[in-house]
């Protein structure tokens, strides 16, 4: 159903309406765009096994300067 079948944004100014008319198709374009890769079926859980390795130093300690910036 249209946006405009909801609520009457005539009322709103006009400033508003474009700020919510771009939103509006902002969420279009993101709902459309996820449907896309969500059914793209060239992606294979796995495909990727064997083809690179993570380095044990993946595993080790950040070191405090960037650690740091992750506690609250």
């Amino acid at each position: 159903m249209p946006l405009s079948k909801l609520i009457d944004i005539s009322a709103l100014p006009e400033s508003i309406q474009v700020n919510l008319s771009d939103f509006c198709e902002f969420l279009l374009q993101k709902y459309s765009r996820n449907n896309e890769t969500v059914s793209d079926s060239s992606r294979k859980p796995g495909s990727a096994k064997g083809k690179f390795t993570v380095p044990p130093e993946f595993f080790e300690p950040l070191p405090e300067e960037i650690a740091g910036g992750f506690e609250q």
